[in-house]
């Protein structure tokens, strides 16, 4: 069955619901309404209209969904091993609340993996790119608007600077969300001829916001997760890519650096007192004197020894949720993916997600070479921006607990959706074969 006939997608794609849903991943704390306790956010909103959808068409008799079904299969332990933890949980409103917020991760996750047409995967890059931008920019004006309500970081050199925190909770969340639009600007910006030249002006204007709003974010996580992001290109490029496309990439790189240096600018101080801070940042996480780095190593050795003393917990875990029973009144995560998935889902929960994180990895990249050869510039475009920004949010999850993004399971689904973007290639292509035989 063609993708192009599907209902629910062609109808949503009419609608513009799913453009919506897409822009709606970076408004963090913004909320429609709040019911106990609970903020109900517009992308959660969006997800609920979708899943309302398929049951209304399923209801109707028609077939919803395309020939896809690798990421329900894989979904199926990951969902399996959370239902079991709840079986291990001390407080299960805590399972149940948490595992609402997944599943609705996961439909999200599962929907994006479902639209894998050309024109479906080319969509998703303009509506990361334009809303990250205004995203970037506004956590920027905060800092010129209303520094006062802003989170602080003090310095030893005596140094009080507001951190960048846009419309997220807190500094760390907003530099986690900003790997999404830089990966899909460094993307653009290395295939810009494929865009007009008002929108090139525009990319490289939003890839100096969006890496200025990481650096007055004060993120150690940040810098990890834009390394990465750059790490993750150049050895891409080293084993697929051409010569001019790595000659692209090191003057963008270089325009990159310069960047840095004006958002210590920007900051109100000197860029050496910029550099300083993150020196300073980087050297606490090794020094055992920042205070915050200590907490982690602490939450990251309880959680693990929590996991191992049981047979139990080690199987199944503690209950989704439920970290925040033994970090403490407050702390909900160990800032560590794999800790606090082995922690509440145990090792069935843990192989669950490496699973899915593996298979998101590896397989698009079966794709990366014939593009390459087609010179499919679009395309590879997409997937690059699809691929770093996963690749900066997988970096990011050993500071930040990631999994629990809505960016991270929609970034995954894309590249599903490639994959399976190639395998349509492949069979269209056996068709045209077996017509012309």
């Amino acid at each position: 069955m063609s993708i192009k006939t599907l209902p629910v997608e062609n109808s949503l794609y009419s609608n513009g619901v799913y453009p919506l849903l897409v822009a709606s991943l970076g408004l963090g704390t913004v909320a429609l309404a709040n019911t106990g306790g609970a903020n109900i956010r517009i992308w959660e909103v969006l997800v609920g209209v979708f899943v309302l959808f398929v049951f209304v068409r399923y209801c109707l008799g028609s077939r919803i969904f395309s020939q896809n079904r690798m990421t329900g299969l894989l979904l199926l332990p990951l969902i399996v091993s959370v239902l079991l933890s709840g079986l291990n949980a001390n407080r299960l409103d805590l399972w149940g609340k948490q595992g609402l917020l997944l599943s609705l991760m996961l439909v999200l996750f599962f929907v994006v993996s479902q639209r894998w047409s050309r024109v479906q995967i080319l969509q998703n890059m303009r509506w990361v790119i334009y809303p990250g931008i205004l995203v970037a920019g506004w956590g920027i004006l905060e800092l010129f608007l209303d520094p006062e309500n802003l989170p602080l970081y003090y310095t030893s050199g005596g140094f009080i600077m507001p951190r960048a925190v846009s419309l997220f909770a807190e500094p760390n969340e907003f530099s986690e969300y900003l790997a999404l639009p830089f990966g899909f600007l460094f993307s653009a910006m290395l295939y810009r001829h494929k865009f007009s030249s008002w929108e090139r002006k525009i990319f490289g204007l939003g890839l100096s916001v969006v890496i200025v709003a990481q650096v007055l974010s004060f993120s150690r996580g940040g810098m990890v997760v834009f390394a990465s992001e750059i790490l993750a290109w150049y050895l891409l490029t080293s084993f697929y890519s051409t010569g001019k496309l790595r000659v692209w990439g090191r003057k963008l790189l270089f325009f990159i650096v310069s960047l840095l240096a004006i958002g210590g600018l920007l900051a109100g101080h000197d860029v050496l007192s910029i550099v300083d801070v993150f020196v300073e940042r980087l050297q606490g996480l090794f020094s055992g004197n920042d205070v915050t780095s200590q907490i982690r190593w602490q939450g990251i050795i309880d959680a693990i020894a929590n996991t191992v003393a049981s047979p139990v917990n080690f199987v199944v875990g503690m209950g989704f949720g439920n970290l925040t029973l033994l970090l403490g009144e407050g702390v909900a995560t160990t800032a560590n993916v794999l800790v606090d998935v082995f922690s509440e889902l145990g090792i069935l929960g843990l192989l669950s997600i490496m699973t899915i994180v593996g298979a998101a990895l590896v397989l698009p990249l079966r794709i990366l070479s014939d593009l390459m050869r087609k010179r499919d510039d679009d395309m590879l475009a997409a997937f690059f921006g699809a691929y770093l920004s996963f690749v900066g949010l997988l970096a990011g999850g050993m500071t930040y607990a990631t999994h629990m993004l809505n960016i991270f399971w929609f970034s995954c689904g894309l590249l599903f959706a490639i994959y399976q973007y190639k395998n349509s290639l492949l069979a269209s292509d056996r068709r045209s074969n077996n017509d012309h035989n």
